[in-house]
């Protein structure tokens, strides 16, 4: 969970969080372990079956620096993950903006770690950008004196530059995005708080509805290589599964698996 940079104008919508994450979690044997992130990861929190005890920590988290490394902060995770037993489900719920600022690690290292631990990656985005804006709409913030234009009296009640911001903001890559699209999770975004519930429902759902497939890789080559999920005889069906896998070498097991919908 980013608590970094913008994050800090998203935590009011975090005060039911800790109900909705033992929702997704359920009942043992299953655990999960909270890290938090700003410009660098924090230290997890060990891995419970009761994420209740975590609750304050969750719903009202300390604000962070002005960072959001989330490539940093995936990595941490997929190294905890990739500690546990090897026949163990993983996956990441990842809270954040949609773009990285100031990770060291690069898409090629969580490529790789996600593929040859078989994590799914799954996201709630949300934009700082469009929060902003509705703060300084809400707020009447005025930043800005009047303009006057002939007789009248013409104010900017926002920033001018937001929706500019927004609009360039919105060409650049949707990191947590394009990450959930290639490790076969989900990709969500959420401006209020309904929306946010009704993402973590979504993913709970199909968390819980999932097909675990099994398939020995044809090539020998090392790095990602791509792949496809078909129901042949289902065309109007939709199938959510992941887009590649990651090959480490000739000394690694060939046998990957991909959750599917």
């Amino acid at each position: 969970m980013q608590t970094g940079g913008s994050a800090i104008r998203e935590f009011p919508k975090y005060r039911n969080l800790e109900t909705m994450l033992a929702g997704v979690l359920g009942k043992a044997p299953n655990q999960v372990s909270i890290v938090n992130f700003d410009s660098k990861p924090e230290a997890a929190s060990p891995f419970t079956s009761d994420i209740a005890q975590w609750t304050d920590a969750i719903n009202h988290p300390d604000p962070g620096d002005s960072g959001a490394a989330i490539m940093d902060g995936l990595k941490f995770a997929l190294d905890l993950l990739a500690k546990q037993p090897a026949t163990n489900r993983r996956a990441i719920l990842l809270i954040s903006q949609p773009q990285d600022s100031g990770s060291k690690t690069d898409a090629k290292e969580i490529l790789r770690i996600s593929g040859e631990t078989n994590t799914a990656i799954y996201t709630l985005t949300f934009s700082p950008q469009l929060t902003e804006l509705k703060d300084a709409l809400k707020n009447g913030g005025q930043p800005h004196p009047p303009i006057n234009v002939g007789n009248g009296s013409y104010v900017a009640y926002f920033e001018l530059g937001k929706p500019l911001g927004m609009i360039l903001n919105a060409m650049k890559k949707n990191v947590p995005a394009e990450m959930a699209s290639l490790s076969g999770g989900e990709a969500a975004s959420f401006t209020d708080q309904s929306q946010l519930d009704s993402g973590l429902s979504t993913i709970n759902n199909h968390i819980r509805n999932l097909y675990t497939l099994s398939f020995t890789p044809t090539s020998k080559e090392p790095g990602l290589h791509p792949i496809q999920v078909r129901l042949p005889q289902h065309p109007e069906l939709s199938v959510s599964s992941r887009s590649s896998y990651w090959l480490s070498g000739p000394e690694d097991s060939p046998q990957k698996q991909t959750d599917s919908r």
